[in-house]
């Protein structure tokens, strides 16, 4: 009992004390910031674990060098049992592979307990944050940044910290039975080690420096490629797409001018560390010939150690393998300090305290008995990426409970920055911003924001159905309630004319819609929710005359009937004047100085520095030269020509897929090379509306129905993505699949060819090293002939370190050569595909699987693993296959019979490796692959939708969307 207790006293969680919504702080300056950071009690138990499991293999694998030494004197021993140390090295083996699978089952369940974790409190992070964190920010490069952080940081916790212990464990094992077995020859041998380190080292941080520039260029190259394809009618309307391409091919360029400059100084330290290993290698045998010549001319004082070939060779061997763990062993250093880069960043969000938490429990949370009264007092304000601008720096206004006020004003005059500070997206610097008497800050976060209902002048919609867009609101909402609001939005017309209706899929960021279509729907968003408070920020701006009309008098009925307290800020004066208050705001550079009976004196001490007229609209209307009624005079005159082509055109929804008017069968037609996108649309709609009774009768309410419904869809969208695929590379069988991916290579075939060359040379290197081995081996044994053995000795010495300089020319120019033609892929191919993605017609952005994130991830990530394949990939395998057969052959030569053993058991390795390289995937996370047909969540994914996240973070903030986030962000 009490060895059960202790156990679980160590593995006790102690995250678990903490209370909800706190988050625990590290003092970096206590102890350093590393890649355990997020490991508990059971992840220290289960890291133990590794570490035991993983030394016992390292030193399974140096007691196989003991026991080949011991083999090796059994055979030239006439009396020797060389079968019992067969049967022992088997046995070792069988150790070896136990305990390597014990090391790797207990390192991958540690990683994946703390990515769990990670993930868990991920998003939760980043949705916690204040506004003003999200303003320093590119989105995409905030997510990308953030979710490739969280892989490093797993890909290292996982396998390849598990097998570094192995080697650490081999390095200390084959060093310790080399000094055993013949300390001299270990000793000369290790006197190179200093260099290998330091070239390993030296290299390694070379490739660190370059993959933080190669970084940023990459998260440059995102973050242009995202605002491209977020404003593709943008582009496109005003002809950019050769300047977004110029941009982005910019940032390709230094991306691979950095890998390149990079690439000849790691392949320069790296052809150095195996230049040192095969001279660590010479220095070791000459001294060993030296040793057995002193014994056979008697010089030896002790003859036992000298003249045991067996320990030459244990001492020998145990030196090399041990010098080539200690090459693997540095890069993973590197990439430790990679780790530890990406465990800070990440933990600094972690540690970042948000000004605005709202997960933070404290705070008043009944607000049902608000009335709605706001007050500004001598609040000033800055934005925190623009602190020496002031907006406001005394401003007064008062917006009376259930009453409407409307701001106007110059655009940058403040009028939105009221709105965020009224919702607390912003704290003033000083001043005060209260509710009924109360300051915001005394006030719940989330109960604060509950209680408002928020409606921007662009307004977000996001991938769901119209019906579960409008739930937003309210996410127990029932169909009749959805239907009520939209009708009093003036929706439900244009919703019951769509094909799928209710139902219908709205696309990424609302584009199926179009602009004042998109409105009307954040109108009903917000007026299912029943707020206390309630912002029109130019709400309906894209709407029609007739629309808005509509509009405006439902808001205003609503406003008159349940005295909820409302803030407008509109540009057109039609839309505002019915509020009870107008508030004319005007920048404190450019004050207007009103010249009325004193009244602008008065004004001035009532209202501050920033309000410069208030009253109704009669009443600003009858103030001479007065902003307002100068305003009242200009839209008086009535729109010109141009305005009304502006205005016909944002309300005909061109936008917008989806018009009830334009709607016809034909558009359902498939075009040659895709489909249409509301043939897309129909088709995800039509599985939204088999779904309508799961969503309904979800427990969970909109979100586990919502995820549920979106999960099967995929499998929809999945179907539909590979029938498109299919007529997109219709024409594309594997042989011109190939020639057109490797097309790039052309413009580098020079180098590339160079390239495969060294690769190839280095590759077959080891085979001809294997060949020369026996002959090394055999002067060791054949120590008899003191003349014969000081001249091999001499001989063999001077090849190995040729073979040590060709491999470090090898090694150099394959690094060089192939990185070039290889980045050069990378280039043309991201290049090449922005431009395909810069000349597609807009229907092309429609489909859900080519979302502005997933087509940036396509760009980075595929690109990527395009230059990989056709100039990495091809390039190993042509090498890896060179030497395999040269090793076969050299085999078969050397002994017909051994060489048909070896041959039989690469034969049985070949399907063995291509088993382990799928399932283990994504940095060693072992997964099994269930059918093609299944669409997995990727990194990609997540990454999307973080970055959909942090591009809406002010809708989700304002409706409190945190935990319909979490919740599908979790299920990924």
């Amino acid at each position: 009992m009490w060895i059960y207790k202790g156990v679980k006293y160590l593995c006790r969680n102690k995250q678990r004390d903490l209370k909800e919504g706190e988050v625990p702080k590290y003092d970096s300056n206590n102890k350093p910031i590393s890649i355990t950071y997020f490991q508990d009690g059971w992840d220290w138990l289960l890291k133990t674990l590794t570490i035991i499991s993983n030394l016992l293999a390292g030193g399974s694998i140096g007691l196989f060098g003991w026991l080949l030494s011991q083999l090796a004197d059994s055979l030239f021993d006439s009396e020797g049992n060389w079968k019992i140390w067969i049967v022992y090295m088997a046995l070792d083996c069988v150790l070896l592979g136990v305990m390597l699978t014990l090391g790797t089952y207990f390192a991958e369940w540690s990683a994946e307990r703390q990515l769990l974790k990670i993930r868990q409190r991920f998003l939760k992070e980043v949705m916690r944050q204040d506004i003003s964190y999200f303003d320093g920010y590119d989105a995409t490069a905030l997510a990308s940044k953030l979710m490739m952080n969280t892989r490093l940081v797993r890909d290292l916790i996982g396998i390849r910290t598990s097998m570094a212990y192995m080697y650490i464990g081999v390095i200390t094992a084959l060093i310790r039975i080399a000094f055993q077995n013949q300390a001299g020859v270990a000793g000369v041998s290790l006197c190179v080690l200093p260099v290998i380190v330091l070239s390993g080292w030296w290299a390694g941080r070379i490739e660190y420096n370059a993959s933080l520039k190669v970084k940023e260029s990459n998260e440059t190259a995102n973050s242009v490629a995202l605002e491209a394809l977020s404003n593709m009618r943008t582009v496109k309307a005003f002809n950019m797409q050769d300047v977004m391409k110029a941009r982005y091919g910019v940032c390709a360029d230094t991306a691979e001018t950095e890998v390149n400059k990079a690439s000849v100084k790691t392949g320069f330290g790296y052809g150095i560390y195996w230049l040192c290993i095969f001279c660590s290698s010479a220095f070791g045998y000459w001294y060993g010939s030296y040793v057995l010549y002193n014994a056979s001319m008697k010089f030896c004082p002790d003859i036992e150690i000298c003249e045991s070939p067996g320990s030459m060779i244990g001492a020998y061997i145990s030196v090399i393998v041990a010098a080539f763990y200690i090459g693997k062993v540095i890069p993973w250093l590197a990439d430790v300090q990679q780790g530890n880069l990406a465990v800070r960043e990440t933990v600094a969000l972690y540690d970042r305290h948000s000004l605005v938490d709202p997960y933070n429990p404290d705070g008043i949370t009944d607000l049902s008995n608000v009335q709605g009264e706001i007050k500004l007092e001598n609040v000033a304000f800055s934005y925190p990426t623009r602190s020496d601008v002031p907006v406001f720096s005394r401003l007064n206004l008062t917006i009376p409970a259930g009453k409407s006020i409307a701001l106007v004003g110059a655009s940058g005059c403040g009028k939105s920055t009221v709105i965020q500070l009224v919702m607390r997206f912003y704290d003033p610097q000083s001043g005060s911003v209260t509710l009924d008497g109360r300051l915001l800050t005394d006030y719940n976060v989330k109960a604060l924001r509950e209680a408002i209902a928020w409606v921007s002048q662009e307004p977000k919609l996001f991938a769901l159905s119209i019906a579960e867009n409008i739930a937003i609101g309210k996410p127990d909402a029932t169909r009749e309630e959805i239907e009520e609001v939209a009708r009093k939005a003036n929706a439900h017309e244009f919703i019951s004319a769509l094909p799928e209706g209710y139902d219908t899929w709205v696309g990424d960021g609302g584009n199926q819609l179009s602009g004042g279509q998109k409105q009307r729907v954040a109108i009903a968003r917000a007026l299912i929710k029943r707020p206390k408070i309630l912002i029109l920020d130019e709400a309906t701006s894209a709407l029609d005359n007739k629309s808005e009309q509509m509009v405006q008098e439902t808001l205003d009925d609503i406003v008159g009937k349940s005295q909820i307290t409302t803030i407008i800020i509109a540009h057109r004066l039609t839309t505002i004047r019915n509020a009870d208050v107008i508030a004319v705001l005007n920048n404190p550079t450019d004050r207007h100085s009103n010249s009325g009976d004193g009244g602008g004196q008065e004004l001035e001490e009532m209202t501050g520095s920033s309000v410069v007229e208030l009253g109704t609209h009669e009443e600003l209307s009858k103030i001479p030269d007065g902003i307002y009624a100068a305003l009242v005079a200009i839209q008086t005159e009535g729109p010109t020509e141009e305005d009304e082509k502006d205005r016909a055109l944002q309300a005909s929804g061109e936008e917008g897929v989806y018009e009830a008017a334009d709607y016809s069968p034909r558009d359902s037609a498939i075009l040659v090379g895709g489909t249409l996108s509301r043939q897309m649309s129909k088709q995800n709609s039509k599985q939204y509306r088999q779904n309508s009774k799961l969503r309904q009768n979800s427990k969970n309410s909109r979100t586990g129905g919502s995820f549920e419904m979106r999960t099967q869809l995929s499998k929809q969208l999945g179907d539909v993505a590979r029938q498109e695929s299919l007529v997109f590379t219709a024409g594309y069988q594997p042989p011109r699949l190939f020639r057109r991916t490797a097309a790039p290579i052309k413009s580098k075939m020079v180098q590339h060819i160079l390239g495969v060359v060294c690769y190839v040379v280095y590759q077959c290197i080891w085979p001809v090293y294997g060949a020369f081995y026996g002959t090394f081996l055999k002067t060791f044994v054949d120590a008899a002939n003191p003349d014969r053995l000081k001249r091999e000795s001499r001989k063999n010495t001077i090849v190995m370190i040729c073979i040590g300089i060709c491999s470090f020319v090898a090694f150099w120019g394959q690094r060089w050569f192939v990185s070039q033609s290889g980045q050069a892929v990378v280039r043309q191919a991201r290049e090449g595909a922005f431009g395909g993605i810069m000349k597609q017609e807009m229907g092309f952005f429609d489909q859900p699987h080519r979302s502005p994130a997933r087509l940036g991830h396509i760009l980075g990530a595929d690109t990527f693993l395009l230059g990989e394949w056709t100039s990495g990939n091809t390039t190993m395998w042509l090498g890896v296959g060179a030497s395999l057969i040269l090793g076969l052959v050299l085999c078969l030569q050397a002994n017909a019979k051994l060489g048909g053993v070896a041959l039989a058991i690469v034969a049985a390795l070949v399907p063995i490796t291509y088993v382990a390289s799928t399932l283990v995937t994504s940095g060693g996370s072992i997964r099994l692959k269930k059918g093609e047909d299944k669409l997995s969540r990727t990194l990609g994914d997540m990454s999307a939708y973080v970055t959909s996240i942090i591009i809406n973070i002010r809708t989700v903030t304002a409706y409190n969307m945190q935990p319909q986030c979490e919740a599908e962000f979790d299920e990924m």
